[in-house]
């Protein structure tokens, strides 16, 4: 669970199958993925899939749509694309990731990243944070997955 402040409220988040351990603190509580419905709240159904992360680099692969797994393998040999796992405590990869993030969501339209929520994210140690940098080592993308000990999305 992470604990944040949302312009007037304090605001804590629960993920998937996680009891909440609130103590007071929220003003607001909003369940995420959560595998069945809480009484007393509004939900809705949803659907995703579920990936056996302990499978090998190929079997992961061969689930893949064959035309991006094509992309993923020409993207490292072709035009060697390096993907690497980023240190998202480390304050200068949080605000290399915040700056990609805000130039994205301005062309789309989006509000700017919540950095207060990040920081919560970090601070419960529930953010990985990769990136794929082209040849010259510039950051082209960011992947933020918020994670548990069970599940990721």
């Amino acid at each position: 669970m992470i604990t944040y402040k949302s312009r007037f409220l304090t605001r804590s988040e629960v993920w998937f199958d996680e009891e909440p351990h609130h103590n007071g603190r929220a003003d607001w509580l909003l369940y995420n993925f959560c595998p069945r419905s809480v009484p007393g709240t509004r939900w809705r159904e949803f659907y995703t899939y579920l990936i056996d992360l302990t499978q090998n680099q190929e079997q992961l692969l061969a689930r893949l749509n064959e035309d991006t797994a094509y992309k993923i393998r020409r993207a490292r040999a072709r035009d060697k694309i390096v993907c690497e796992c980023c240190d998202p405590t480390d304050r200068r990869i949080a605000d290399q990731f915040e700056d990609v993030y805000n130039s994205f969501a301005a062309m789309k339209g989006l509000h700017p990243l919540d950095r207060a929520r990040l920081n919560s994210i970090i601070s419960a140690k529930a953010l990985d944070l990769s990136v794929a940098r082209d040849p010259e080592g510039n950051a082209l993308v960011y992947h933020a997955i918020y994670r548990n000990e069970h599940r990721a999305t």
